[in-house]
């Protein structure tokens, strides 16, 4: 199996709240497309976070992803930074919510793509 196909199913497995995105992900799409798909998990993080709902699965999806970057392939790497953290880019919000959730492998990738400066405090 396909890295990337491995990681999602084990993303399903952690939280299968993202079973219906999923599914509609194949729907819309036919075959999986895991970069995609992975906007589509940050789109339900961002969902999740502005609605103060589901800290309990974005806590077990975050803590996967830190560590699918701790002990995946580049290719995995490389999914996680470039079409997770990357897609958080600009969301200032969800970012300070999402921070004190993170482990230090995926604050590290955040932190890589989305920069500090977010974590300045406003005014």
């Amino acid at each position: 199996m396909d890295d990337s196909l491995a990681l999602i199913e084990r993303v399903l497995i952690d939280v299968p709240e993202l079973r219906e995105t999923y599914a509609q992900h194949l729907a819309e799409y036919g075959d999986p497309l895991p970069h995609v798909f992975m906007a589509d998990v940050v789109r339900f993080v961002l969902e999740k976070v502005e609605n103060h709902e589901a800290q309990a699965a974005l806590v077990r999806l975050l803590e996967r992803l830190d560590e699918e970057i701790r002990i995946g392939s580049q290719a995995i790497q490389d999914l996680v930074g470039t079409s997770f953290a990357e897609n958080l880019i600009g969301e200032t919000e969800a970012l300070r919510e999402l921070w004190p959730l993170m482990k230090p492998a995926l604050r590290k990738e955040v932190e890589n793509f989305c920069g500090t400066a977010w974590r300045e405090d406003e005014g």
